[in-house]
């Protein structure tokens, strides 16, 4: 949790991995405000090129692209739900892995 906290402000973070590291649902929370800060940051970015008649480079820029979350069996479907939220708003995120992290066919 406190991780998630020192690193909103990263941009040069690429990849994150917590797996093994017991999280539950209520810790997914935290990944997805990590996930929709990251997000904000590069849409402004994105914005601030697009207002001087270029077109931004959206695979060059920083920021978050992959989330590793492997045998935290607590998450379950809540958390899977959590995150799939906050991907709907990061374009540029490009994998979440979730192995062995308690997900049902309902999740």
């Amino acid at each position: 949790i406190e991780i998630c906290k020192e690193i909103h402000n990263l941009s040069n973070l690429n990849r994150v991995n917590f797996s093994h590291c017991d999280l539950t649902h209520e810790g997914t929370k935290f990944l997805t405000e990590l996930i929709k800060v990251q997000a904000l940051k590069r849409h402004s970015e994105a914005w601030k090129d697009s207002l001087r008649y270029g077109r931004p480079d959206l695979d060059r820029m920083l920021g978050l692209r992959r989330i590793t979350i492997n045998s935290n069996p607590r998450i379950g479907d809540k958390g899977a739900q959590y995150l799939s939220e906050a991907f709907k708003s990061d374009l540029w995120l490009k994998a979440l892995d979730m192995q062995n992290c308690g997900i049902t066919t309902v999740g």
